[in-house]
């Protein structure tokens, strides 16, 4: 995948706003991690993220999207609680489910992943550190 696809995956509006978000949250994790980058960029196939760090980015990204689309449900069925049905038979929530979180380790990966608190520490380090100093 070459740096030409990666913006076209980001900017094509015929896919998901969903999935475009998750891989978008992906590439800003990549520019911060050069090796990471450079297996995404040398990546033929996009199904599975290529490190560990870009899996766990996907995951965080779509967990959250996920969240949002059962608060959403919620609210749209006046109700407090929302059945594994119901969330199965939303289409985003099911292909983002499918495509991302099973593809990038499912339930065991996102039980054996680092905090969502270490991995924004982690982030803020590495930005700082790419950082350009002020004179």
């Amino acid at each position: 995948m070459s740096l030409n696809h990666l913006v076209e995956l980001l900017i094509d509006e015929s896919k998901s706003r969903y999935m475009r978000a998750i891989r978008l949250f992906e590439f800003q994790t990549a520019v911060y991690h050069p090796k990471a980058f450079k297996r995404l960029v040398a990546t033929q196939g996009d199904v599975r993220a290529p490190t560990r760090i870009l899996r766990t980015a996907r995951i965080f990204a779509a967990i959250k999207i996920l969240e949002k689309i059962e608060a959403d449900l919620k609210q749209k069925k006046d109700d407090r609680v929302i059945s594994i049905k119901d969330l199965a038979a939303d289409e985003d929530y099911r292909s983002i489910f499918d495509d991302v979180i099973a593809t990038n380790g499912g339930w065991i990966r996102i039980r054996h992943s680092q905090s969502v608190r270490t991995f924004d520490k982690s982030m803020k380090r590495r930005k700082k550190k790419f950082k350009p100093q002020q004179g």
